[in-house]
């Protein structure tokens, strides 16, 4: 039976992945028509009832004009060309560029020359309204109307910059990233003002703010709001306390974590403790409130202070496939250009003359143009359910540390050697499930060198099933209800049981 399981596998998913007279490529599976009924079955369209008309958002923060004001079209476009649609600017604190006149400004020449290539979007943080959100005493001693006098003057300058064509140049803005548990209160405050300002004084409904908050591995007083640092156990409720705080106070119904799970150097080389927690509390909490997120991936490294490692290719395919599978609607990176004197050169997408490129660019291009392939289809499915099946807790005690494996609603799971991730996701508006399945060994537990599992998932009476895999799509008839496949570092395949 495993035989034939894995030969039909094959044929969908070998390497060439070539149409054939079974059926296997998207554009076969996708304009299929029935000559024994006149209603289409599930199986024939169920990759075409997902419009191809929208896409995920992708971005990096360091993106050319971020950092070096007059940043040339051909870095700009080459920013594009990694696949980028958005356009994420640090912004005005008195220092170049800061409340001038937009339309002379090099940020507007700078989006501009984006928009040529297709990235439209553009968010700016203002420092100025940082300094009253981030407050450390967590109070912020304006009364209303001080508070809302000094908005409108900030926010005359970004909710009213257009471009040539007449539309909004700037979509919102960031006031702080990575608010503590003790800004709380400030924070929110001035949220609430800049949406409030946003609307009322600059019929500007449409502004977003960009609210991008802690992972769960930070110093545990990050997370409370008197600053005290709390044990170890008490982490992870304290982060989903943190995380509830933030999202109920603001009512955003989209938000953001930095999650960068490939750590060290040298005899300091691990992977992230809390990194699935913080994606998985994340999501729990995000789909309490109906809020959506965009999950940052890691392309830096700091060898100074032994944070965080140049990631190679598996790892650039293992943050992306588990950044999807989560259900993010938004993919970004940190960083795309190096600052000056600060990281390697290398860990960014370009070197240290914010030109010439890195193996990271083709590596993250690659996964990009990947997602692109089935983003659309994913905008359709919410986060559900997820969990970690690791062989050995306590050598990849990493890895589960902080998760709680969830009971899923159409399968049962049976995972191989190393650590394998499912994540179950939902299309409320078809009533389909989808699973995510996921070999996320890293690499340095094996030398560096590529990790296979093999994952077995029984979806009981269900006779085929719909497969995306490495942005391919196709059918897989099943036996016994039995799906198999053999998973290399980072990839991960999506399957949609068929009714």
């Amino acid at each position: 039976m495993r035989n034939k399981i894995k030969a039909i596998c094959a044929l969908i998913f070998g390497a060439m992945f070539a149409c054939s007279g079974l059926g296997a490529c998207a554009e076969e599976d996708t304009s299929m028509e029935s000559s024994s009924h006149n209603t289409p079955t599930m199986e024939e369209t169920i990759f075409s009832r997902y419009e191809d008309n929208q896409e995920f958002g992708f971005y990096s923060y360091g993106a050319p004009g971020t950092d070096d004001y007059s940043a040339n079209e051909a870095k700009i476009k080459q920013y594009a060309e990694a696949g980028f649609n958005r356009y994420m600017l640090l912004g005005c604190n008195g220092a170049k560029d800061s409340m001038s006149d937009w339309t002379t400004s090099h940020r507007a020449i700078n989006l501009e020359n984006a928009r040529k290539y297709g990235v439209k979007d553009a968010f700016m943080r203002d420092y100025v309204l940082t300094s009253y959100a981030r407050r450390d005493s967590g109070t912020l001693t304006l009364s209303d109307e001080e508070l809302e006098e000094i908005v409108i003057n900030r926010l005359g300058y970004y909710a009213t910059a257009k471009n040539k064509d007449g539309s909004y140049a700037i979509q919102g803005i960031d006031i702080g990233d990575e608010p503590w548990g003790r800004h709380y209160e400030s924070y929110v405050r001035v949220y609430k003002m800049v949406l409030k300002v946003a609307k009322e004084v600059y019929n500007r409904p449409d502004f977003q703010m960009y609210v991008c908050l802690l992972p769960a591995y930070g110093g545990t007083e990050l997370y409370t709001t008197d600053g005290v640092k709390a044990t170890e156990t008490e982490r992870y409720v304290l982060y989903r306390e943190y995380l509830r705080k933030y999202l109920d106070g603001t009512g955003a119904k989209k938000v953001a974590i930095d999650v960068y799970p490939f750590m060290g150097v040298g005899k300091y080389i691990r992977f992230e403790r809390g990194y699935y927690a913080s994606l998985q509390i994340l999501a729990e909490e995000c789909k309490r409130v109906g809020a959506t997120y965009a999950l940052v991936a890691q392309t830096y490294s700091d060898p100074v202070q032994k944070d965080f490692r140049v990631v190679n290719e598996a790892e650039m395919k293992l943050q992306m496939n588990s950044l999807i599978g989560f259900g993010a609607k938004d993919i970004g990176f940190f960083r795309y250009e190096p600052l000056e004197n600060s990281y390697q050169p290398e860990a960014q997408f370009v070197g240290a003359d914010r030109i010439t490129k890195n193996p990271i660019y083709d590596m993250a291009k690659n996964e990009i143009a990947t997602a692109k392939k089935f983003d659309h289809i994913m905008l359709g499915y919410d986060y559900s359910a997820s969990a970690i099946y690791a062989s050995d807790t306590e050598k990849y005690a990493y890895y589960v540390a902080g998760v709680e494996n969830d009971t899923f609603q159409k399968v049962a799971v049976t995972a191989g050697e190393g650590v394998t991730l499912v994540t179950e996701l939902y299309d409320e508006k078809n009533d389909l499930y989808m699973y995510m399945l996921q070999n996320v060994l890293d690499t340095v537990y094996t030398g560096n060198a590529q990790s296979k599992t093999i994952v077995k998932v029984n979806f009981g009476d269900c006779k085929k099933v719909a497969v995306i895999f490495e942005g391919k799509t196709g059918i897989v008839e099943l036996e016994q209800g039995e799906f198999v496949k053999e998973l290399s570092t980072g990839e991960g395949v999506y399957v949609i049981p068929l009714k």
